[in-house]
């Protein structure tokens, strides 16, 4: 699954999130201890990976621009998650993704610093990712808005999102396109099975192939997390 449509993702969940912020359907544990456990996996990854060492440019830039681009997936998803506490008054769901943004925030800081000192990153490169940056940022500011404040966000935008487009270029492939698969079915395992009906074939397709990926990367998760048990221990 590409760091892309994590982007698209997080639009359906502000879309979508009074299903769970409003509404007494608690969230399965499981679902949200997979976010976790994939989350801290991708962190491994792209710590390695922005350690250097035997890495390409193109592995390098992969890496960055699947951080920026994923960084709107774990903000909004950290937002709805508070939310959904606030309103049940819990502390459940909240702490877990808070730690999954700190530690992503974390790395947007190492990848950014990159930018500026890697000199296996092109001028090119530099520039489009920034370019990237900032898309991500506007694209987060107005899905946070949409979850806080969804009557000033209609009022100030009555069309909807589809005047700001997310519209970036993108490498041919994320380096963890299965972790992201494995991030995504865990935010859409939180919603009530009826809200992927809500948007028609258009998002039951998207749904299909995020869940088709999901077996996949199973496998290569579990090997990933043995590697880090035996390296720790």
């Amino acid at each position: 699954m590409h760091a892309s449509e994590l982007v698209e993702l997080a639009g359906m969940v502000a879309t979508h999130c009074t299903a769970l912020t409003g509404g007494c359907r608690r969230i399965p544990a499981e679902c949200i201890e997979q976010y976790w456990t994939c989350s801290k996996v991708r962190l491994d990854c792209w710590a390695r990976t922005l350690k250097g060492g035997d890495v390409s440019r193109q592995q390098l830039c992969g890496t960055i621009e699947e951080i920026l681009t994923g960084e709107v997936l774990t903000r909004i998803w950290t937002a709805v998650l508070s939310a959904y506490d606030r309103r049940r008054g819990t502390d459940e769901a909240e702490p877990v993704a808070r730690s999954v943004m700190i530690g992503h925030a974390e790395a947007r800081c190492r990848a950014l610093t990159l930018l500026l000192r890697v000199s296996e990153i092109d001028a090119q490169d530099a520039v489009e990712l920034n370019r990237l940056r900032r898309h991500a940022e506007r694209w987060t500011e107005l899905l946070i808005e949409e979850i806080e404040s969804p009557e000033t966000f209609l009022a100030n935008h009555p069309t909807g999102r589809s005047t700001d487009k997310f519209q970036s270029s993108f490498s041919a492939a994320s380096p963890n396109p299965d972790l992201n698969a494995r991030i995504a079915a865990s935010v859409v395992g939180c919603f009530p099975e009826e809200v992927f009906n809500r948007d028609g074939l258009c998002f039951s397709l998207w749904f299909a192939r995020v869940m088709g990926a999901v077996d996949d990367a199973q496998s290569m998760i579990d090997r990933l997390l043995a590697e880090e048990r035996s390296f720790g221990g």
